[in-house]
């Protein structure tokens, strides 16, 4: 299996963090499914479709749970998919920083955590 999209496209962010856990692990789509508790067509969609893809923190946090990927490189890998971060460099301290703290909130606070990010987006598109 390669990291590589069907339309022969890299795969990126978070698509190419599942990617290479699969060829690392050997794992399948249910595999991943039984592991995070979501389904096989959200991995089929990560891996098969175009970014961007939005990714909700709690998601994050049940790949993590389930695959032993670190959070921090699932929230980067994540920004990467939404079209939001630079590759290229490393993650300033400061975003490595708050990353950590948001996957430490209770589901009430990343609600508003995510509802406070949505609307940035759209201010931004605005």
């Amino acid at each position: 299996m390669t990291t590589t999209a069907p339309e022969g496209e890299t795969l990126v962010g978070i698509a190419r963090l599942i990617a290479q856990y699969r060829e690392r692990t050997g794992s399948t789509y249910a595999d991943l499914a039984a592991a995070t508790g979501l389904t096989r067509g959200y991995f089929g969609y990560l891996l098969n479709t175009p970014p961007p893809h939005y990714v909700k923190p709690s998601t994050l946090q049940r790949i993590s749970d389930g695959t032993g990927i670190p959070l921090l490189e699932l929230f980067a890998a994540a920004a990467q998919s939404a079209g939001y971060a630079d590759t290229s460099p490393p993650l300033p301290s400061r975003v490595a920083m708050l990353a950590e703290q948001i996957a430490r909130l209770d589901s009430r606070s990343l609600l508003i955590v995510e509802s406070m990010v949505s609307t940035m987006r759209s201010d931004l598109r605005e």
